[in-house]
């Protein structure tokens, strides 16, 4: 993430192994360089992750995607929800974006 601004930076599972806590620092360092212009795609299977960069997002939530991929009768479907749409679904009806 100390990568130099405009830079890509791919993660799998970031918060893996860590304790609960610890996923907030990890959504604080990554919103961090986000806001510095760094390209960031984050592979996780954790809600409290998701939450967490949405929550350290605050007025920047435009600027993040989500992604949701699941198998539905044997065939990859794929969902995109903007920022704010997975904020809504987090927390108007606690929609698992996973």
């Amino acid at each position: 993430l100390a990568c130099h601004p405009g830079g890509l930076v791919l993660m799998e599972e970031p918060e893996a192994f860590k304790h609960p806590a610890a996923i907030s620092n990890v959504a604080a360092a990554l919103m961090d360089a986000a806001h510095r212009k760094t390209q960031i795609f984050v592979t996780t299977h954790s809600l409290e992750l998701i939450d967490d960069l949405l929550e350290h997002a605050g007025s920047s939530a435009e600027e993040i995607a989500v992604y949701r991929m699941r198998l539905q009768d044997g065939a990859l479907v794929c969902s995109r929800f903007s920022g704010e749409q997975a904020l809504e679904l987090r927390k108007l009806i606690e929609e698992d974006l996973r």
